[in-house]
């Protein structure tokens, strides 16, 4: 048998230091704008987003203070309750009327009647009840953003209404709340200059399109009665 020849290929040459260390550095590099893109991303994630609405505000907010509320919502239920009416003293003293605790010897000057019973918070139970304001209002919350009453600065107010709408970064929100103390309504809002909705958006892209059609039709049409023009003149 011919003996085994030997391999006399020569060894691949090794990387210099300087190759890697130059490898390592990049290496490092990278994994340091990993590892800073991860804290930006964790940081993102755990920043409290409750109140973003209203930072950064690009303008001044409405506001407004009624006796009744402004939103839609909870007004039949406001007008039912505020449905009740206030008996002078000779009205308390005919004999139909109900007769209230004495002071001094006589009636008491005013008697307030309740209003009308309204809906019990499913939460709760279930029915019609009459109810005092305070008694309306006990399980809202209040807007710790805004928290204070514009008629009379208390902060113990709650709010009834709130929405927020968000469409490619900018931003428009209301917000209604009642004072606890005073009984009035507390109204704001605000809508970033170039705010649009979604739908107004489409609207204009579609609109921008169409005017962009049209104007192309137009160029088309006058390109061929010009050249119509030169054909009928040769």
């Amino acid at each position: 048998m011919p003996p085994k020849s030997k391999k006399t290929g020569k060894k691949k040459p090794g990387k210099s230091a300087a190759a890697s260390s130059k490898a390592k550095d990049a290496t490092g590099a990278t994994g340091g704008a990993k590892d800073v893109d991860k804290s930006t991303t964790k940081e993102e994630e755990e920043k409290d987003m409750t109140h973003a609405y209203a930072d950064d505000l690009k303008t001044d907010i409405y506001t407004d203070v009624n006796a009744n509320p402004k939103a839609l919502v909870h007004a039949t239920e406001w007008r039912k309750i505020m449905n009740g009416t206030t008996l002078d003293e000779e009205a308390c003293a005919r004999p139909s009327s109900t007769t209230t605790t004495f002071a001094t010897g006589r009636l008491t000057d005013r008697l307030a009647r309740a209003g009308d019973p309204v809906e019990i918070n499913p939460s709760v139970g279930a029915g019609m009840k009459i109810m005092t304001v305070d008694e309306w209002i006990s399980r809202w919350k209040p807007n710790e953003r805004f928290p204070d009453c514009l008629s009379c600065g208390s902060t113990n107010t709650k709010e009834h209404h709130f929405s927020q709408t968000w469409c490619r970064g900018k931003k428009k929100f209301e917000s209604e709340t009642i004072c606890c103390e005073c009984h009035m309504w507390s109204w704001r809002s605000y809508a970033d200059p170039d705010f649009l909705s979604p739908e107004e958006y489409d609207k204009l892209k579609w609109e921008k399109m169409v005017q962009e059609n049209a104007t192309r039709l137009k160029d088309a049409r006058v390109e061929d009665a010009a050249a119509e023009s030169v054909a009928a003149a040769a």
